[in-house]
This record gives structure tokens, C-alpha cells and sequence, in this order.
């Protein structure tokens, strides 16, 4: 994916795409780019920016931050899952 597929994030349409793409989940688990019903997903999303932890949150998968200066508060944020220094 890149930084034009669109809608961009935090929209979990990206993350959404590339799990129908694999097989992971199927059409009828998306409507309109946004999951029909928040059911955990087998994915990870791995992150450094709040956009990505609600992104990877939205669709359903697993979030992962990695830590930054300036990101301590998203360490806490209930969207992110785990916290990896790198």
C-alpha cells in the first residue's frame, strides 16, 4: 500500500483491502471501506503514529506502537494493544 490509496488513514479501508486481498477476511465483512461489525480480524498492525493504531483499531486488527518521543500519551491509549521500543 502506499500513501495514495485512498480513503487514507485513519480509515481502517487500507488495512480492509489488504485482508481481503490475502484471504483474510471477505467482501461481506466490508461495506463502503469500513468494517461491517468490529470483529477482530488476524492481522497486526504495526505503527508509529496515531493514525496507524486507529486504522489497525477500526479494522479489527491487533495494534502494535512503535514508541517515540512525543507518543508516551498513545502508549496508554486503549487502541493499542502492545508497545514495542523497536
Amino acid at each position: 500500500m502506499t500513501r495514495d490509496f485512498r480513503p487514507a488513514k485513519p480509515s481502517p479501508a487500507g488495512i480492509l483491502h489488504i485482508a481481503k486481498a490475502w484471504g483474510v477476511i471477505d467482501e461481506t465483512q466490508i461495506k463502503d471501506h469500513e468494517p461491517v461489525a468490529k470483529v477482530p480480524i488476524p492481522l497486526i498492525m504495526v505503527g508509529d503514529s496515531v493514525d496507524d493504531i486507529e486504522a489497525g483499531y477500526e479494522a479489527g486488527a491487533a495494534t502494535v506502537l512503535v514508541r517515540s518521543e512525543g507518543k508516551e500519551e498513545l502508549e496508554r491509549d486503549v487502541r493499542t494493544d502492545v508497545v514495542v521500543s523497536r
